[in-house]
């Protein structure tokens, strides 16, 4: 708490509650990622607000992956293409449907809808408010599994036209984070093998991992894989 005072936050202890997470977070970390979105705030243009109120209005940020975040402020800002940004508490308000949302989730919207400004935005996030859990869990799935064809049918989209789509443009720079994403995720999920103390277990590949050569995880017959 003495070390989240430092860092300039006025109640920390409110931010643990909200996410509790955070109490086990570096505090290097934590100012690491003040910093990292105060660049990103810079870069969308998104004036008039901070990475630390951005921290504190969402301490979930401090935990998400560095392209999770990519993904959640170039929505806002694509939403700004078309409508002045909303005053720093009605824009805190929209964004909670958006950063608390999945944004394999979000995509699959985006994609369908073609939203271009906050109020459709808003429609889109009342319409995930009101999916079942497997209906979110089908349509994430879905993008999961297709996100590399996407990706290939918007590159050829907007290399065949001779006035691309912004839209289009927009849905790429956000499947190209979400696929950056996926890749973080399975880099994660192999270092963590590859670090786990082998135990009398057979050699196992993590899902990503490439088969073959020097660096072994616990688990799996026949021989060790490596990155």
């Amino acid at each position: 708490i003495k070390s989240l005072k430092e860092a300039g936050f006025e109640d920390p202890v409110r931010l643990i509650e909200r996410f509790p997470q955070l109490a086990g977070l570096n505090i290097e970390r934590i100012k690491r990622r003040i910093k990292f979105l105060d660049r990103l705030i810079r870069l969308y243009h998104l004036e008039g607000i901070s990475g630390k109120e951005i921290g504190e209005n969402f301490p979930q940020l401090f935990g998400y992956n560095k392209y999770r975040i990519y993904f959640y402020l170039r929505v806002l800002r694509e939403m700004m293409k078309y409508t002045p940004l909303p005053p720093k508490e009605e824009l805190f308000k929209k964004g909670r449907g958006l950063i608390l949302n999945n944004p394999y989730l979000i995509f699959s919207f985006l994609r369908e809808s073609r939203p271009q400004n906050f109020e459709e935005l808003e429609k889109i996030l009342t319409s995930i408010q009101k999916l079942s859990k497997e209906e979110k869990n089908k349509r994430i799935t879905e993008i999961k599994n297709e996100l590399s064809n996407i990706i290939e049918s918007l590159q050829k989209s907007l290399k065949e036209n001779e006035k691309p789509d912004p839209y289009d443009e927009f849905l790429l720079k956000l499947a190209q984070r979400l696929e950056r994403l996926e890749k973080e995720k399975k880099k994660r999920s192999c270092d963590k093998i590859i670090n786990r103390k082998p135990g009398v277990a057979e050699w196992s590949n993590a899902p990503g991992c490439k088969p073959g050569a020097l660096r072994g995880c616990a688990g799996s017959n026949p021989a060790p894989w490596t990155n």
